[in-house]
């Protein structure tokens, strides 16, 4: 038989009490998980931690990267008053002050430098946010090392200056060089309107002398072609100085056609209701097309500007004459400067490839030797400015 010696309420009271402590060391083993979670969290930080007594200004604690970015071992740090680490233009009650101010606006970050052991500064940025423990009124300093992007944002500014200074400089040239160019050609051109006036009048005077006048006349060519090259350098001057705007590719057609007065071949333009992202230069393109099968087409009887759609590369203009085309062995040297079969400054159509740098378009010919010449331009949905480079009406 089993004795009991403790009452009903004394085995209540004895069971509360297993139970209350039962709690307490569960909420004890709680803490310590808490604590060990708090003391990973704050060692694996990236950034400096300082624990600063909010009364004392005393450093209380600090993480592993706090202890490298003063290049100082914990024990040096810890017991401090923390202007141990603001010390560059402050003593300790400027320094006090300072972050007593920064605790009014925890918001805001704040820059500084901090002293190195080694007597170096690194410029910091600071974030600060108070919080009670106990009776304890503590700061937590987050320190963010910004020392290299400082040195790289001064040396960005820097030369950001000398680029700019660069840039007016490139500008001021220019603007030279397109006045002299400017001028120039204004006056050579007036010089070969002089040349060709007395290449007429001895042409009139040695009319009955046929190896003068084909002399003469090879002169009066070799100024047209010198004219011809002047209108190219102007042309390449004011290449990408326009605005680039939506041009209608239709117009532009039909006013490169009135520029050939007495065409003997057809013009088919399906190009109206159809704008690109261009300039004035769009007109000079198919001028130069048209011009090419004017003196290369032979037998071309038609000519064709029309659009195709492609999904995977956004817009085809095709420009194409049913002349003699291309050879195989000229496709590949079209579009380098001074490459002309013969009769021209072969200009043209290297002219044409530079504006589609500009446009951020590619050309390329695609027409079968003998059956047509075929220039297919691809022309991307957006340029890259994210800008849409064609519009089309419906």
């Amino acid at each position: 038989m089993a004795f009991s010696f403790l009452s009903a309420d004394d085995k209540s009271a004895t069971g509360s009490f297993f139970r209350v402590s039962k709690q307490l060391d569960e909420a004890h083993a709680r803490l310590q998980e808490l604590k060990i979670e708090y003391k990973t969290v704050f060692e694996s930080v990236n950034d400096a931690i300082f624990i600063i007594n909010a009364q004392s200004n005393q450093i209380v604690d600090c993480n592993l990267e706090a202890t490298k970015l003063v290049d100082r071992a914990r024990e040096e740090i810890l017991g401090n008053d923390q202007s141990l680490l603001f010390v560059q233009g402050e003593n300790a009650e400027e320094s006090r002050r300072s972050l007593e101010e920064q605790n009014q606006n925890v918001s805001k970050l704040i820059e500084k430098q901090v002293k190195t052991g080694k007597g170096e500064f690194r410029d910091v940025a600071i974030k600060l946010g108070p919080f009670i423990q106990g009776d304890q009124r503590l700061l937590v300093a987050v320190l963010r090392d910004v020392t290299v992007q400082n040195r790289n944002a001064v040396a960005l500014s820097a030369a950001l200056q000398s680029l700019s200074e660069k840039i007016t400089s490139i500008q001021v040239l220019n603007e030279k060089l397109s006045v002299i160019g400017s001028l120039t050609r204004h006056d050579v051109r007036n010089k070969l309107s002089a040349v060709n006036g007395y290449t007429y009048s001895l042409k009139k005077k040695h009319k009955d002398q046929a190896d003068i006048v084909e002399g003469l006349s090879k002169i009066e060519q070799a100024v047209v072609d010198s004219a011809k090259i002047f209108d190219f350098a102007k042309m390449y001057e004011n290449l990408g100085v326009e605005k680039l705007t939506h041009v209608d590719v239709g117009g532009a057609v039909d006013e490169a056609v009135t520029l050939f007065p007495g065409l003997t071949f057809k013009v088919v333009n399906d190009c109206q209701g159809k704008t690109v992202l261009a300039d004035s230069f769009l007109r000079q393109m198919f001028y130069n097309f048209i011009d090419n099968t004017r003196k290369y087409g032979k037998n071309a009887t038609t000519i064709k500007a029309y659009f195709e759609e492609d999904t995977s590369c956004g817009l085809q203009l095709i420009y194409e004459d049913d002349g003699v085309g291309i050879s195989a062995e000229n496709k590949s040297k079209l579009f380098i400067e001074d490459f002309s079969t013969g009769g021209s400054t072969g200009f043209g159509l290297f002219l044409i490839k530079k504006m589609m740098d500009v446009y951020g378009w590619q050309i390329q010919e695609d027409g079968k030797p003998g059956e047509g010449a075929k220039f297919i331009i691809t022309i991307p949905k957006l340029n890259k400015s994210g800008i849409k480079n064609y519009q089309i009406a419906q």
